[in-house]
């Protein structure tokens, strides 16, 4: 990415990203007090049209949030037909929106819900970050703060997984005015946090990038250069196999966005295609475990709306190792929506009976950390006794995974 001066809204715009393809009545009526909305709706895919979704869509969100609550605005878009992506970038508006309202970053967190992917509460702490760092004049330049002042303000945010990921977006505006965001705001993200919450922030890092090659116009004063290909292809290539995993989480969408802008075939065949011939390459077999994950949780949005074709996706794969790669990427991006009984019937679907017993094991372990207990999500086992079993003695064999 080239030299950033950035308005505190144009970073705002970053951390949420782009509402991408809206159609004019998918939205028609939002159930919020039995208003239509449709008009409001149109609006917004009008500004998409045009390349300037988020400009036109923040007032429409304001105007919602005068009289209801955020959770209530989140759930009733959670209702909507809209695909996840959609879902989630016009939730981290509602989180921005509801700081903006109520001031605090704790009181805007207790108004959010956990609906699409925990979006508001992304939104409400990358609003929160812009806040804490003083990027509010009308131009400032974000490298004035000093990587020390930018790791205090992120840890003090960084609190829980769904937190650090919107500090992981923030870090990729506010890290440098040089070249490659990516790679300041990934050492941030390490002196910040370890562990999982360490790889919550890098996870935010790549899909903040991922995000602007989706949305370049939308930036006010900033520009996303796109990769070429080839650096695509070892882009994910890190020592440290907690980022390659982040990483590769979201190489199909980098890719997808890359191709069209190349004018090339941005299809998801192509993408897919792509995506496994830089999967085959990879010589060390953790990168290419996280590899295959990233493919499988391009897949993600099927398991509700059509599972044969991320049961085919990971079907494809003939060891099981990699048939288990592949099912919890899809697993672990669908997790944050807690959609328990697609999940699970998915992994009823898969071949081998490790492989659908690691898979239970993982959906169980996922939906937990996203607020879903473990005798609730047993609820929807499919007729399976492997399912059962796995909600009797619940485990997580994802870090198992990539030590083997």
């Amino acid at each position: 990415m080239s030299a950033k001066r950035v308005s505190k809204k144009a970073i705002a715009i970053g951390l949420s990203a782009v509402i991408l393809g809206l159609a004019g009545g998918s939205l028609m009526r939002a159930y919020l007090g039995g208003e239509d909305f449709s008009g409001e709706i149109e609006a917004v895919a009008s500004c998409a049209a045009k390349g300037s979704v988020i400009e036109c869509a923040r007032p429409i969100v304001a105007d919602m949030l005068q009289t209801h609550s955020a959770a209530e605005v989140m759930n009733a878009l959670s209702a909507m037909p809209l695909s996840g992506d959609q879902c989630h970038f016009i939730g981290h508006l509602v989180g921005q929106e509801t700081y903006q309202k109520d001031g605090t970053t704790e009181a805007a967190l207790a108004e959010c819900s956990r609906t699409c992917g925990l979006a508001c509460i992304h939104g409400v702490i990358g609003e929160a970050f812009t806040e804490e760092t003083a990027l509010d004049e009308t131009a400032v330049d974000p490298a004035h703060l000093t990587a020390d002042q930018l790791v205090e303000i992120g840890t003090r945010l960084c609190t829980s997984s769904s937190t650090c990921h919107g500090v992981g977006h923030a870090l990729v505006i506010g890290a440098t005015s040089t070249a490659d965001a990516v790679t300041a705001a990934l050492p941030l993200c390490a002196r910040i946090a370890s562990g999982k919450f360490a790889a919550d922030c890098y996870s935010g890092v790549f899909m903040e990038y991922s995000d602007e090659l989706a949305s370049r116009s939308v930036f006010a004063t900033t520009t996303a250069a796109y990769p070429s290909l080839a650096s695509l292809r070892t882009f994910c290539d890190r020592s440290d196999i907690k980022q390659a995993q982040a990483c590769f989480l979201y190489l199909p969408a980098m890719l997808e966005y890359t191709l069209g802008a190349q004018g090339a075939d941005d299809s998801r065949a192509a993408v897919s295609s792509t995506t496994l011939s830089i999967c085959n390459g990879e010589a060390n077999p953790l990168t290419r475990t996280a590899c295959i994950a990233g493919f499988g949780a391009s897949y993600f949005e099927h398991l509700t709306t059509d599972r044969t074709t991320v049961v085919d996706a990971c079907e494809q794969f003939p060891t099981a190792g990699d048939r288990e790669a592949c099912a919890f990427g899809a697993i672990g991006m669908a997790a944050p929506y807690k959609e328990s009984g697609p999940m699970l019937s998915f992994c009823s679907a898969l071949s081998g009976s490790s492989v659908q017993k690691a898979c239970y094991e993982e959906s169980f372990s996922r939906l937990a950390l996203f607020g879903v207990p473990t005798t609730t999500a047993a609820r929807s086992c499919p007729n399976d006794q492997a399912c059962l079993d796995a909600a009797a003695s619940p485990a997580d064999p994802y870090d198992a995974l990539f030590t083997r």
